[in-house]
């Protein structure tokens, strides 16, 4: 599954799959919002996110055997029986994304574009 929101203002999303390759693009964040919440639930899956550069984001993962991996740059830091991503420019209340990622086995790319 391959979703290109570039130009969709998206004030939340939630993707959920089980065996599959999906894309999702996601543009800027629409006007008076602070935070888009993203939710990404994978079974046996390769998900790729692609943000725009320089949009503020937070990537928490609990995942079983998948791998995640993160743009350069971003920091991260360990939450109870999870990771936390961030963006240089992330902070509380700042517009940006908070992504949850899911997953059982597979993979999770977030990528700036």
């Amino acid at each position: 599954m391959n979703a290109d929101l570039q130009r969709v203002p998206v004030t939340s999303l939630a993707l959920k799959t089980g065996a599959s390759d999906s894309t999702v693009i996601l543009g800027g964040i629409p006007s008076g919002l602070s935070e888009v919440p993203v939710e990404l639930k994978a079974g046996v899956a390769s998900v790729v996110l692609k943000l725009p550069k320089g949009v503020p984001a937070r990537v928490e993962s609990h995942s079983g055997l998948a791998t995640l991996s993160v743009p350069d740059g971003y920091t991260r830091a360990d939450s109870g029986d999870g990771r936390v991503y961030t963006s240089p420019n992330w902070a509380e209340g700042v517009a940006g994304y908070s992504v949850l990622v899911e997953t059982g086995v597979g993979s999770v790319r977030v990528e700036e574009y």
